[in-house]
């Protein structure tokens, strides 16, 4: 079928920022200890803070890995 236009519907990326945060890492979900695994278990997941959690995004270890 050809449609005369099409489009996308988008999730705010900050929102999805604050979900993934507050659904996986906040209630200690797998993710959230793969995340650890990540990271060399170098994090705290009761010290994580949303700032850090954020900057750590940047961490090719991160970027490269399944999380979420």
């Amino acid at each position: 079928m050809k449609a005369d236009y099409t489009f996308v519907v988008l999730r705010c990326p900050f929102r999805r920022l604050a979900s993934v945060f507050l659904d996986k890492f906040v209630a200690k979900e797998p993710d959230a200890w793969q995340y650890r695994d990540v990271l060399s278990r170098k994090v705290d997941l009761d010290n994580l803070s949303f700032h850090d959690f954020v900057l750590s995004l940047k961490n090719t270890a991160i970027l490269n890995s399944n999380i979420h």
